[in-house]
């Protein structure tokens, strides 16, 4: 059964589920099962409000955006789907895929850095266009890039404790992979926020003696007397600190309280 059912206008057609595959244009990995579950009970409730973006091939349609909906409305055993139909070559397939879960449903940092290696290297498309392509800027597409030099094991266990993207920047500074693992641990362990991490990696770059490129940069060894106060503070002991600062010097003043 091949035939396409209209409901509002010419391009937006009721298609039955069993005539949609599932495609690995822009494959998201990475789904929060709970958040999966809980739209599929809408669906089943409510219907799919938002529509797929499909394109017909070999009698059937192909899913190009909206997986998401898609699997939770498998899910939900729903028999039909509103779709909107698009004529589109492979390329444009994927990035229009990309740009509709960057901007549409939540995607983790680590798939949309993947997709858009897969637009820079392999399609070959500068950053710049794949940036406008995508409504993003060039720095955006820079970043994403920058975070697959994480090594795969380190990425698998950012994602398995779901760090966050700043903290996983953060980690970039390190280029030894025991150190950046140790930085990721501490990070979940202590429960660090962006600023603690990055002061941590600072004790970390300074006992390994890779700091000398950074040594005229005092927001380092700021950071570092900050932190060293906070992790005072947080074992309970009674702490302050104090921070004058004139057109000459800087001064801290820690107080310790008996």
């Amino acid at each position: 059964m091949t035939d396409m059912y209209p409901t509002f206008e010419e391009t937006l057609r009721e298609i039955p589920l069993l005539l949609i595959e599932d495609t690995d244009i822009c494959t998201r990995e990475i789904f929060n099962e709970s958040s999966l579950s809980e739209l599929s009970r809408s669906i089943a409730s409510f219907g799919l409000i938002e529509p797929l973006t499909v394109r017909a091939t070999g009698g059937k349609y192909q899913l190009i955006s909206g997986r998401r909906r898609f699997l939770a409305a498998r899910m939900a055993g729903v028999y039909s789907l509103p779709c909107v139909i698009t004529e589109i070559d492979d390329t444009n397939a994927f990035i229009t895929a990309l740009s509709s879960n960057i901007n549409s449903e939540p995607m983790h940092f680590f798939d949309i850095a993947q997709s858009i290696e897969h637009i820079v290297r392999e399609l070959g498309f500068s950053e710049s266009y794949t940036a406008k392509k995508l409504g993003k800027s060039t720095l955006y597409i820079k970043n994403k890039l920058k975070l697959l030099s994480i090594p795969q094991h380190i990425r698998d266990y950012i994602i398995e404790t779901r760090l966050k993207e700043k903290h996983a920047r953060c980690l970039l500074r390190l280029e030894d992979e025991r150190l950046m693992l140790r930085a990721a641990n501490a990070a979940v362990r202590s429960k660090m926020n962006v600023g603690q991490l990055d002061a941590y990696i600072d004790t970390l770059l300074e006992k390994k003696g890779m700091n000398i490129s950074f040594c005229r940069d005092l927001r380092l060894y700021f950071n570092t007397i900050n932190h060293t106060v906070s992790i005072m503070k947080n074992s309970g002991i009674n702490t302050m600190l104090e921070k004058v600062e004139d057109e000459h010097s800087i001064t801290y003043r820690i107080v310790i309280n008996k």
